[in-house]
């Protein structure tokens, strides 16, 4: 079915039947070309579509979503049934539009997603890990642009563009391992041959490590292991 204006009908119909409805949708279309034995083996596209339903009525949230628009309302009765079983709780409303909404741009207009674009930046983290003796496991270059919708029965519609590029590098000297990724909306801050480099040289230099007694050390962590550290331990905790 034609998607514009599908997230005004589930609005329309939504009030009808509830205090309150939520709409999320976003589309998008993604290249990926992947490495497999040293090599650029795969180069993948792909096209994606969802959108997520959040309904109020008497203090119960419902939520639902679909991946097939034209199963929209199916996704919106859903939502409702869901509600109907969910504890009522206090509530303040769904948000009302307000400037502070609006956030820095995140999406590179220079961005082609296109499969030969993918594949030059494969190249590149190829160079990159050819300037040490390593062996390369895998790694690839992920490219996406999407277009992310927001709106609610309170007036608020907002929309924005998003766009990602992404490249990692794996490699293997004998024992040895090292990895290095790379990702941000804008295209200029990725260097995929910096990218294949790192990873090689940490394979390499980790080669004929040392076992050490158990103790207390001073560790210096890299970029990479600090955020995993933080993201994954910290945070939640």
């Amino acid at each position: 079915m034609n998607r514009e204006g599908l997230i005004e009908k589930v609005l329309q119909e939504g009030e009808r039947r509830a205090d309150e409805v939520e709409a999320f949708c976003i589309r998008g279309r993604s290249v990926s070309a992947g490495i497999k034995k040293g090599i650029l083996g795969t180069a993948e596209e792909s096209e994606s579509w969802s959108m997520t339903i959040r309904t109020i009525k008497d203090g119960r949230i419902g939520f639902s979503s679909t991946g097939d628009p034209d199963r929209w309302m199916e996704c919106l009765d859903a939502a409702l049934a869901s509600g109907r079983i969910a504890t009522a709780q206090e509530w303040g409303g769904l948000p009302v539009p307000d400037v502070a909404m609006f956030s820095a741009p995140s999406a590179d207009l220079d961005l082609a997603v296109d499969i030969g674009n993918a594949a030059g930046m494969v190249e590149d983290l190829l160079a990159g890990a050819a300037e040490h003796p390593v062996d390369i496991i895998g790694g690839g270059v992920d490219l996406g642009r999407s277009h992310r919708e927001l709106a609610n029965t309170n007036g608020v519609a907002y929309s924005m563009e998003r766009t990602i590029a992404a490249a990692s590098l794996e490699a293997i000297r004998e024992q040895s391992t090292g990895y290095e990724f790379d990702a941000s909306p804008f295209l200029a801050d990725i260097d995929p041959r910096a990218v294949g480099e790192a990873a090689a040289s940490l394979a390499y230099r980790s080669l004929g490590g040392d076992r050490v007694d158990t103790g207390r050390y001073d560790v210096i962590l890299s970029p990479i292991a600090a955020a995993s550290l933080i993201g994954n331990i910290l945070i939640p905790a």
